[in-house]
């Protein structure tokens, strides 16, 4: 029986986290938010030998997706976003820019739209879209659903309790505090809504944050509300 094994690598000026995700058994991988150094990704996978499936980003904020021009180039593969938060790609250059004070490459459009409910299948493992709105109009989690031959999986190698869900949640959800609502587009009706989509998931669900520690969904400061 395989396992899958996911790596935390934390990117970038704003130290935001990227996902790489993997089986052992089919090499088969995915990319969830390229926060930066693209040219590290790329290392990454070429070094573990591994099959790069799709990038994914949870939203279009710059920080998390400013390594996705040299993967693009470097792996042919599709890169999926909620419909709601292109605006935000096609502005990214421009406000990292803008906060990071230098220059940085420009950010491709994805080629893949993804929906509330629709997934993402690689060999061993399967990743549903949750559209949770209110941090950015198209913030999207991805629940990650193994194959029934998965024996375990484990984050930087510990494993985590057998039989619970891993999702990974942007920044609609951290362990210690609460994601910003401050931009004109941000929603804290519609964010309050997503936490409560959230807190229907068992609370041993292992969630991913896009900064921070990791942590169960009962942990988090949402679910003491």
């Amino acid at each position: 029986m395989s396992s899958l094994q996911i790596r935390v690598l934390s990117l970038g000026e704003l130290q935001t986290n990227c996902y790489v995700l993997w089986s052992e058994d089919s090499h088969d991988a995915v990319i969830i938010d390229p926060a930066d150094s693209g040219d590290l990704l790329s290392s990454f996978i070429l070094e573990e030998n591994l099959n790069l499936q799709a990038t994914i980003l949870t939203h279009g904020h710059f920080d998390h997706c400013l390594g996705l021009l040299e993967l693009s180039l470097n792996f042919a593969v599709p890169t999926y976003i909620h419909p709601e938060d292109i605006f935000l790609i096609q502005n990214a250059q421009k406000s990292a820019q803008h906060w990071l004070k230098h220059a940085v490459d420009p950010v491709p459009l994805p080629s893949h739209r993804i929906l509330d409910g629709q997934t993402i299948q690689c060999a061993d493992f399967t990743l549903h879209a949750i559209h949770t709105p209110g941090h950015t109009p198209g913030s999207t989690c991805f629940k990650l659903s193994p194959d029934t031959t998965t024996a375990a999986i484990y984050i930087d190698g510990t494993q985590i309790i057998p039989g619970t869900s891993v999702v990974f949640t942007g920044d609609t959800v951290f362990k210690d505090s609460f994601p910003d609502t401050r931009h004109p587009y941000s929603s804290v009706l519609q964010l309050n809504e997503s936490w409560h989509k959230l807190k229907e998931l068992d609370p041993e669900t292992t969630l991913l944050p896009g900064h921070g520690e990791y942590c169960t969904l009962s942990e988090t400061a949402v679910y003491k509300i």
